[in-house]
């Protein structure tokens, strides 16, 4: 190890002896912990003990005037070494320095960052040297080195660590080492450029690259090659560009030191065997409390103001001194800029002097307990509060306002000849006849836009202008012309064909057959075969059936949907129906079960009458029929009839008539009232002897009555009367031998016919039908039957 270097030192010399001199004379070193300062033999400061370092500026030496975070106008600038990024908003927390002339208006605080927690300062308006930053206004990271034409960098490789000296505090009783935080940080530079660390324990580890460093004494060792003195602690880890330790988990002795030998690849692949870093770690005691210290202020500050009259406010100020552990003091006040220019009392009355300045104090305090005098200094500032100045001279305002008109002629068109208004706070003005104030829209080929434009300038308490549009010194010109369509481009080339597109069909078989389309079937339909996409339906069983096939690889059956155009005519039946609702359907409905039925206008039940017009049918069998005032209406108990007469209507009562095929029951004809709706009730017992030689074998006979009417010229008739949905009453009735018998059945139903106004006869007719026991068909034949009838006709009367 070199303990003497020459003229030309290489970088691992310069290494190996700042290395010695940390270890071997590190007590002309001292490092205060308020501070953060590390100062050498001379009490320069050589760096600091914490990470990051904070900037304020101010107007006075203690940095209680006008603290800010900003150096413009600033006289003063404080840093406070902590090592926390946050920064304090303490003035008495930063040691401040004097800025040569102060910062102004174009000085900046600038500083570089050299590495080992080391900093410098400049106060200047541009960067001293390539490097050297403006102060960003928060905490500045001192482990950060910055790049530049820095004088203690060589231009070769070199490792450090950051911060070469770290502090181990030590607490309790016995006192026993706290490592929080204590991570050795381990960096290496080639020319100032920070070089990538690489955790390669070998020069042939694929992780040794170019440019990077390793740590290792030989191409074939690593870690195992580092030194440690007094200090346990775990092998490096690779932090990206440095290797970071863990914290020690043992401190035996002050000082510990870790010696690193370090190898380097640069960017041709060589390896060199570097210099050693070295960390010293050092113990951290607690001191013993100090004696109180001692200090001055003064209390009373202020600034003065002072009139056009050379009167001032305040008229004085009363400075007081603020003393702090200070034995027996005496006082001594030096004043400049105001009356008294001195004093010996613990406060003083200041009066500025009408041709002051500013006034400066200083007090100086001394006691029995101090060694020196203390002095403090304070600058109370004069300001002159002059009288208005003089308004200055009227602004000019400028404007150009224009108008516009669209011509099919290239030629000028006539100038206008009127003028307009120009208002200055709005700049609204009006066009004369013809013109505007914008370019109107226009698409004609071969027009040309035409502009007038009269520039203004006016001095800025102008309201109004005049714009003399006739002055044929402001140009008519043409600035736009609209040009005729080009020709039509030739086409385009025909895109190729696209591949087949699915299509949607039905194939027709007459054969019970529903298997799935063969590719015959579908190219003479389609003229190919089947694509991906096709749907197709087959109608088979001479068109009563049909299924849905669907092709992707091969068809498979659709149950998904079916196209409607796909739907084969008589192919859905009243059975594969299921809807909430019919709204307009024209067919044979057969039996509905569904809900209510409503026709007209809200018609309704209520009570034994209804409201609204029309017929509704419920669900539950009630009904409603007519309107408010003739109606018929069944609530589910009664049937009520509603503004109904028997009026010009014949009451017919036919008792004990015999009645053989057609005969006539009325004894007298009935006529209607008018045409219309008229209500026919029919009750009684009819007996009928049913007797057939023929029919010997007969067991079963059915007995039908149906009653007709008829007008009393024949021209109008009504056959089968319907009740309850048939053609009169049927009835089944046994039979045994001698295959005759006698029944008796009594009757009543009414019918609603709706007939001209006439005379009318009711007519019955009787057929009976014959079975054997196995249910064949043996004939019909007519018998005697006889009929008591009661016969009534209704008719309303409205």
């Amino acid at each position: 190890m070199p303990f003497l270097l020459d003229g030309n030192p290489t970088t691992s010399e310069i290494s190996d002896a700042l290395n010695y001199v940390l270890s071997n004379f590190n007590t002309s070193y001292t490092a205060d912990p308020n501070t953060g300062q590390i100062t050498g033999p001379t009490g320069d400061v050589q760096g600091y003990l914490y990470q990051y370092m904070a900037i304020k500026y101010a107007d006075s030496f203690d940095g209680s005037v006008n603290f800010s975070n900003s150096p413009t106008n600033r006289q003063y600038f404080g840093i406070r070494n902590n090592a926390d990024a946050a920064e304090s908003s303490n003035p008495v927390d930063y040691i401040w320095t004097k800025a040569t002339g102060g910062f102004g208006v174009t000085k900046f605080l600038w500083f570089i960052c050299t590495g080992g927690r080391q900093i410098q300062f400049a106060v200047a308006t541009a960067a001293p040297d390539a490097g050297w930053l403006i102060d960003p206004g928060a905490s500045i990271d001192l482990d950060v080195v910055t790049s530049g034409n820095i004088p203690v960098i060589a231009e070769t490789f070199f490792s450090y660590f950051t911060p070469a000296t770290m502090q181990v505090p030590r607490s309790g009783s016995p006192l026993s080492p706290v490592f929080t935080n204590v991570n050795p940080v381990m960096f290496s530079t080639d020319g100032g450029v920070v070089i990538p660390f690489t955790d390669a324990q070998t020069d042939s580890n694929v992780g040794f690259v170019l440019n990077s460093w390793r740590i290792g004494n030989s191409s074939t060792t690593g870690n195992g090659d580092i030194s440690y003195t007094n200090i346990t602690i775990g092998n490096p880890t690779d932090a990206g560009d440095y290797a970071l330790w863990p914290v020690p988990t043992a401190m035996s002795a002050s000082p510990a030191y870790i010696n690193v030998p370090v190898r380097y690849k640069n960017s041709l692949g060589v390896v060199t065997q570097a210099s050693v870093a070295r960390l010293q770690l050092v113990f951290a005691d607690p001191g013993a409390d100090g004696l109180a210290g001692s200090s001055i202020d003064i209390s009373g500050y202020t600034s003065f103001v002072q009139n056009p009259g050379g009167a001032f406010t305040p008229t004085t100020a009363t400075l007081s001194a603020i003393l702090v552990n200070v034995t027996s003091p005496t006082y001594a006040w030096t004043i400049s800029g105001a009356t008294p220019t001195s004093a010996s009392t613990a406060s003083v009355v200041v009066t500025p002097t009408s041709s002051s300045l500013g006034v400066t104090v200083t007090l100086t305090v001394n006691g029995s307990n101090l060694l020196s005098p203390i002095s403090k200094t304070v600058t109370l500032p004069v300001v002159y509060d002059g009288v208005p100045g003089v308004a200055g001279a009227n602004g000019v305002m400028s404007a150009f306002p224009s108008i516009y008109l669209w011509t099919g002629s290239s030629v000028p068109p006539t100038r206008p000849s009127t003028t307009s208004t120009y208002t200055w706070n709005t700049g609204a003005y009006t066009a004369p006849t013809l013109w505007a104030t914008q370019p109107p829209t226009n698409t004609t080929a071969g027009n040309y836009l035409w502009e007038i434009t009269i520039p203004l300038n006016v001095t800025a308490t102008t309201t109004t202008s005049t714009l003399d549009w006739t002055n044929t010194s402001y140009a008519i010109r043409a600035i736009a012309y609209n040009g005729a369509n080009g020709t039509n481009g030739t086409n385009g080339t025909n895109g190729t064909n696209g591949a087949p597109g699915s299509a949607t069909f039905v194939i027709t078989r007459t054969a019970n057959d529903s298997s799935a389309p063969t590719n015959a079937e579908v190219s003479a339909l389609l003229g190919r075969n089947p694509v991906a996409g096709d749907i197709c339906t087959v109608n088979y069983n001479a068109g009563n059936n049909s299924v849905v096939y669907r092709y992707v690889t091969s068809w498979t059956l659709f149950q998904t949907y079916i196209t409607g155009s796909l739907i084969v005519q008589n192919t859905i039946t009243s059975d594969k129906l299921s809807v909430s609702q019919l709204s307009a359907i024209s067919a044979n409905m057969g039996t509905i079960t569904a809900g209510d039925l409503s026709i007209g206008s809200s018609p309704a039940i209520s009570g034994t009458t209804m409201t609204g017009t029309g017929s509704h049918l419920y669900s539950n069998g009630n009904f409603a029929f007519g309107k408010p005032a003739t109606n018929m209406v069944f609530d589910g108990s009664n049937v009520y009839l509603n503004g109904f007469t028997n009026s010009n209507i014949s009451t017919v009562t036919n008792a004990n008539s015999t009645v053989v095929g057609g005969a006539l029951i009325t004894p007298t004809a009935w006529t209607t009232g008018k045409a219309g709706t008229a209500i026919l009730q029919f009750s009684g017992v009819f007996a009928s002897w049913l007797f057939n030689a023929t029919f010997t074998t007969a067991t079963r006979s059915s007995l039908r009555l149906t009653w007709y009417i008829k007008n009393t010229a024949n021209t109008f008739s009504l056959n089968n009367l319907q009740i309850n949905g048939q053609n009169g009453f049927l009835f089944n009735i046994s039979l045994s031998a001698p295959y005759n018998r006698v029944v008796q059945i009594p009757y009543a139903f009414s019918v609603l016919v709706n007939i001209p106004a006439d005379t009318y006869n009711v007519y019955v007719d009787t057929s009976n039908d014959f079975w054997d026991s196995s249910g064949t068909f043996l004939g019909t034949n007519g018998n005697s039957t006889r009929l008591d009838c009661n016969f009534f006709a209704y008719q309303a009367q409205i």
